[in-house]
Order: structure tokens, then sequence, then C-alpha cells
């Protein structure tokens, strides 16, 4: 709103709030799927980063800053491609797929996607939130799917609890079936992908102020970026570095 303004008070706002312009850019819904080839040699393995597709994403009192669809696709674009001096998926050799983010509800398509490419790792991110914004510090969940071949989506739930948990600011770090209640159903539809390797992550809360300043920090580079690298680390380490 402030470029419709004159011209003076676009020079003096543009100088003084660079972030803020950085932060603007950080809203966009994309449109299709994004396909990375491994850097080098490709190590036989595809992984399919699913972003969140909520309809509801971006509504005024559910979320304090960048919306939930914007969260988890900007979260698995730096997993997968980040620049980092740490090594995300694409440099361990793996294929990705970052999803789209529509405002659509069409976490379906992202699993019918991902089961027409193959994937061999599917992770769904999303960000949480609860109480309304602000809310209390909640935790990093790493979900596993409580059917099928669940010995190898609850080891690599534990991972990402391991290797990513640990440097997301949230107050506790777990791992949980994709029901909550151990009933043996999956409320998380894309659990039931038919990756063999699969989680759903709950990165962090996007109704907690404290989180959300964490992720909004220092345009694409800051803590945020160096953590989601480990996610390739995670699957390296489930899969044995293959």
């Amino acid at each position: 709103m402030l470029l419709g303004r004159a011209a003076g008070i676009v020079l003096v706002t543009l100088v003084s709030v660079p972030g803020a312009a950085a932060r603007a850019n950080h809203t966009t819904i994309v449109a299709t799927d994004d396909f990375s080839d491994a850097v080098g040699t490709w190590n036989g393995f595809r992984v399919f980063l699913s972003s969140p597709r909520h309809s509801f994403s971006g509504a005024s009192g559910r979320e304090c800053g960048w919306e939930e669809n914007v969260n988890g696709h900007h979260w698995n674009s730096w997993a997968a491609k980040g620049a980092t001096n740490q090594d995300n998926l694409r440099q361990r050799g793996y294929r990705v797929i970052v999803s789209k983010n529509a405002r659509d509800d069409g976490w379906a398509l992202n699993l019918q996607a991902s089961n027409n490419w193959g994937a061999n790792v599917h992770i769904v991110t999303h960000t949480n939130g609860r109480a309304g914004c602000p809310d209390t510090p909640r935790a990093f969940i790493s979900m596993w799917d409580v059917n099928g071949d669940n010995a190898n989506s609850a080891a690599l739930s534990l991972h990402l609890v391991d290797k990513v948990g640990a440097y997301i600011p949230t107050s506790d770090d777990r791992w949980e079936d994709c029901d909550g209640d151990n009933s043996g159903s999956n409320d998380h539809g894309e659990c039931d992908a038919n990756a063999p390797h699969r989680s759903y992550v709950e990165l962090f809360f996007h109704d907690n102020q404290p989180n959300i300043d964490w992720f909004q920090c220092c345009g694409h580079g800051g803590d945020k970026v160096e953590a989601a690298w480990r996610y390739g680390w995670a699957v390296d380490a489930h899969l044995g570095s293959p």
C-alpha cells in the first residue's frame, strides 16, 4: 500500500525497512510442482516433498506471519536445493520434487503425484496452529504411518526428530503416529503414500510469534536454511547414505 503514496514517502520506506519488502515477496502460491535433479550422480532414490494445500491458508487470525502453504513450500525448497554450505537433498544425490502449494485442499493430488512418480521417500511439511495468534510455543512433530510398512516410516520420523527437530525453536520435539491415539487409522491422509519411507512433519507453530520471528528472519539466509538442509541428513541417515 505504501507504493501508492507520494514519491518521497516511498523513498524513505524503501531505505528504512528493506526487510518488509523481502517479506512481501514470500507470499507466493506456486502453481506447478518443482523437479530438481541430483547434483552429480543420482543415488537411485526419489524424494517427494509435499507442501500444504489448505484452502484456508492465509486466513486472518490463524497465522502470525507467513501463511502455512508458503511456510511449507519454502522449507521444502530449502531442503531440496537451498543455498547452504551443508549438503541439501540434491547435493546428496537425490532427485526431488517439491509440490505446489495451491489453496485448493489438494493434498490427495500431491499423494497421487508422488505415487505416479514412484517416490521412495514422501515427506509432508506443514506448520501447525491451535489457539490462534498469539499462542504459546509448541512441539516439532514428526508423524509416522500406522499402516503398511510402518517400521520404515517410524524410523524415518525418528531421524527427522533427531536431526531436524533439535534445531527448530519449539518447546518440545516428539514423534507420534499419524492418528495420534494409536488406533491404527490415519487421520493424516498423506501418511498413506505408496513410498516405503514416509513421514508427516509439523515443523513449528504458525500461531506462535517467536516461531514466526525465527522463520521470517534474514531473507533467504539465517538459521532456518541451515536447519532445512538437515532433511537430507535425516534421509541419508535413515537410508544408510545410498
